[in-house]
């Protein structure tokens, strides 16, 4: 979407096509060579103010109440927002907080129940089902969510493990133990591996 004619013969060949009749495009000359192309939905700054540039207009009682330029065929004309007073007496705060006075959230252990499910059971125990159901983006999920914990087989995944961690605010570990050395598998970095094989390689070369 070009922006900038920077010269005259840009400028001819662009008036070749552009038809103010139909076309909603501006043209602002910048100097004698240079000239703007303002396109609607742009911002033109007027009289120290930013004004939105509306393109044409054919109802004016839709006109936002804002600073804002609009054409009617070739003509174009200004509409200056109207500036409303408020009455302060009309004005209340609102200090009051909903209160989340839906059930507890607490979900019994069952025998059944993997590691996952009855850690985020453990997670909820004290979490109102309204203030559970605030954290998700869409009320499927949360249903679904829901009938996984409160009637599913107990085999929770992980990756909805990691979601009531994320929701929840709780962080997590995974660590993974050799048992023959006591090494945690991931507590190194790739860089330090490398760094103790070389090590014990030049080791070995000099017995």
């Amino acid at each position: 979407m070009k922006r900038v004619l920077n010269n005259k013969k840009e400028y001819y060949e662009f008036v070749k096509t552009y038809d103010p009749m139909v076309d909603p495009r501006l043209l602002f000359k910048l100097s004698e060579e240079r000239t703007y192309i303002i396109y609607p939905e742009d911002y033109i700054k007027w009289e120290g103010k930013w004004c939105k540039y509306l393109g044409f207009v054919t109802d004016l009682s839709k006109l936002e109440n804002i600073n804002s330029f609009y054409r009617i065929r070739r003509k174009l004309y200004f509409h200056r927002a109207i500036v409303k007073e408020i009455d302060l007496n009309l004005v209340s705060s609102e200090n009051k907080i909903r209160e989340d006075n839906s059930e507890f959230f607490n979900v019994p252990i069952k025998e059944e129940d993997n590691e996952l499910m009855v850690m985020s059971k453990e997670m909820l125990k004290g979490i109102r089902i309204n203030t559970f159901k605030s954290l998700f983006k869409s009320t499927s999920d949360f249903n679904n969510v829901k009938k996984e914990i409160t009637s599913g087989n107990g085999r929770f995944s992980w990756d909805r493990f990691l979601l009531i961690c994320d929701l929840l605010g709780f962080d997590h570990e995974l660590k993974v133990t050799k048992n023959s050395n006591g090494i945690v598998i991931g507590e190194k970095t790739i860089r330090d591996t490398i760094k103790e094989v070389e090590d014990a390689n030049k080791s070995s070369k000099k017995k």
